[in-house]
Formats: C-alpha cells, sequence, structure tokens
C-alpha cells in the first residue's frame, strides 16, 4: 500500500525544524501551554482562528455536526500537528470543532510570530504550503470516498489511516490501540454503529483483522487497501458474519 506506507510525518516538527534556530526559539518562547481534559473543548466551528495549536502530546478529535445533530469526526490530531493550520493563514474562522479525546498538552502559537518566523525561511514556507496541500488532498479524498466507496471500505480506510497515525509495524502485521469505541469509529467512515459492527466482524472472520478490548491487529493490510479502493475480498457467510458481530460487541467497548 504505497500511499499509505509508514508513518506520517507530523506538520509542525516539519514546518518548524526548517525555521532558523534563533526564529524557532522566539517562536517557543511567546507560546504558552495548555492542559486539556478528554472532552475539553479547544475551539468550536465558527470561532476566529486567533491561535496556531501545536500538539505536543494526547489525541485530539476534530467533528463536524450534521443538521440533524448527530457528530461526524473529521479527522484525529496526534502529536506533532498543528491544528487550525488553514484557518490560520487564511485569516478565516475554523470550520470544525476541536475537542480533547485524551489528556492533551498544546502549545499554543502567536500567528503573527509564526508568519514572522517564516519570513526569509524560503524551506520552512515551502513545508507549511506542503502542509496545507497534503490537508486539502487528504479532505478531497475523504469527500471522494464518501460518494464512491462503499461503508466497509470506508471502514477499512478509517482503520488504515489510524494504522498510519498510531500502528507499529510487526512481521507483515500492524499492531494498534484505537483511541475509539465502535461508535466513533463509524462516525469517522460515515455509517452507522451497526454497520461498522458488522463490517469488523466480517473482517475478523475473514482473517483481516483481529481485536480485543481496544487492541487491533491489522493482519492482512493489503486486503484492507483493496477495499478501501473499492474492491472486494474473500468474506465469511452471513450466519458466521453475525456471530462475529454478536462476540465483537463484548470486545470492543461502546
Amino acid at each position: 500500500m504505497p500511499a499509505h506506507d509508514g508513518p506520517p510525518i507530523p506538520c509542525g516538527p516539519f514546518i518548524l525544524e526548517a525555521l532558523c534556530p534563533d526564529a524557532r526559539s522566539r517562536l517557543m518562547a511567546d507560546s504558552a501551554v495548555r492542559l486539556y481534559a478528554p472532552g475539553n473543548v479547544l475551539f468550536l466551528a465558527g470561532d476566529e482562528a486567533r491561535s496556531l495549536l501545536l500538539m505536543e502530546d494526547g489525541l485530539v478529535k476534530l467533528t463536524a455536526r450534521h443538521r440533524e445533530g448527530r457528530e461526524a469526526i473529521l479527522a484525529l490530531a496526534t502529536p506533532g500537528d498543528l491544528i487550525g493550520l488553514a484557518a490560520t493563514v487564511s485569516a478565516t474562522r475554523h470550520q470544525f470543532d476541536a475537542i480533547a479525546l485524551s489528556d492533551s498538552r498544546i502549545s499554543v502559537l502567536d500567528p503573527g510570530r509564526f508568519f514572522d518566523a517564516l519570513g526569509g525561511q524560503p524551506t520552512a514556507a515551502r513545508r507549511c504550503l506542503n502542509a496545507l496541500a497534503l490537508e486539502t488532498h487528504r479532505a478531497t479524498a475523504w469527500a471522494l470516498e464518501a460518494t464512491t466507496v462503499d461503508a466497509t471500505g470506508r471502514v477499512a480506510g478509517r482503520l488504515l489511516d489510524l494504522a498510519r497515525m498510531l500502528g507499529v509495524r510487526r512481521a507483515g502485521t500492524i499492531e494498534l490501540r484505537l483511541p475509539l469505541n465502535q461508535e466513533d469509529l463509524g462516525r469517522m467512515a460515515a455509517t452507522s454503529r451497526e454497520k461498522t459492527c458488522r463490517t469488523l466482524a466480517a473482517l475478523r472472520a475473514a482473517g483481516i483483522l483481529d481485536y480485543r478490548g481496544d487492541r487491533v491487529r491489522i493482519q492482512r493490510p493489503d486486503a484492507l487497501e483493496r477495499l478501501r479502493r473499492g474492491g472486494r475480498v474473500a468474506v465469511p457467510s452471513r450466519s458466521a458474519s453475525e456471530a462475529g458481530s454478536r462476540r465483537s460487541r463484548s470486545t470492543w467497548g461502546t
């Protein structure tokens, strides 16, 4: 799966490490550190982008709400990510909510200082442009996926995304601890908990992945990639899938 091979490069260090030492030191010296508990709100959709948030530790979910009030999880921010980069650069309002999913430590950077630091630093400026382009590319890919790939493919895609962010490769498999329950995974895949549960059970019965509690082992990443791209893999019978679904309800947090 070449498009998703290897861990992502967090955009924070990717940009900041390209600054000259003096500019980077001045930027970080003017920053403030904030601690967030699970459920704490960093900002809401519609808020002005007054700060650039550098994830130091923890996990933050970026969400939006449908007209009916249902939550959709757009992405997860992990250590090294710069939250709100697009809104800060474009001087617009945030388009999503940012909510701590775990205990999180975040450095709050002043946008003016950030832009001053980029001035005369072409490598850092190019890396900032690259980070914005990648953010746009991922958002476009998810939008296309939502209209061209079925729910099974979308769940497979989100599992691969999480594996890319949080997983460890071991002898051809990928192991990770999921920070989400089945309902939240369904929200990331734009599908229901019930469909997510059935899909996970079918994937486990087919030997594509296994899970116990919040620990997941992806045994066939290539099969998930094929599903993500709209292909098919061998799946068990309906009765086997339903049996797995019943087991999954007792082994994964709700």
